[in-house]
């Protein structure tokens, strides 16, 4: 019986996203803006973050001043200026909280 309860737990978290799998296609527009210093050169840090994106399956288009981002249903745009990355979060899923795709962005830009 050890164990037992995770696989409980598995079962119950299963069906209860199944049952409500319909949210993580429902998209919200909003706005979540936010700042990810970086040191180094604009173009590495850009490169390495549309390698990384597309390692997730996102997709950063843009240059070294300003671009876009999308994918999973998240959707936003970026603007560099003095060794910050200035992030708008404008569309995502309703289920996805802001700090995990904030998270994801810092890894993205190294921050």
């Amino acid at each position: 019986m050890k164990g037992r309860g995770s696989d409980i737990e598995g079962i119950v978290t299963r069906s209860f996203l199944e049952g409500y799998s319909f949210l993580l296609e429902e998209e919200i527009a909003m706005t979540k803006t936010f700042d990810i210093p970086f040191s180094g050169d604009t173009a590495s840090i850009l490169q390495r973050a549309k390698n990384a994106a597309k390692e997730s399956g996102a997709t950063l288009t843009g240059d070294t001043n300003s671009g876009n981002f999308s994918g999973k249903g998240i959707e936003g745009h970026y603007e560099v200026s003095d060794n910050t990355v200035h992030v708008t979060i404008t569309k995502k899923p309703i289920v996805v909280l802001d700090s995990v795709i904030e998270s994801q962005l810092r890894k993205f830009f190294g921050g």
